[in-house]
């Protein structure tokens, strides 16, 4: 489910990336990555639990 979000994100950034500024991809691509950091953590977190 995860990843298919993210695969998403990618891709409709990757298209924007032409037609938008690229401030704003990259502040896109910050909140992907951060997103994608809490949910390595919460898995993380469950496999130790």
């Amino acid at each position: 489910m995860i990843t298919s979000v993210l695969a998403v994100v990618a891709a409709a950034s990757s298209f924007w990336l032409e037609s938008v500024d690229l401030d704003f991809v990259a502040i896109i691509n910050d909140k992907s990555r951060g997103r994608a950091k809490q949910a390595e953590a919460l898995t993380t977190v469950s496999n130790k639990a």
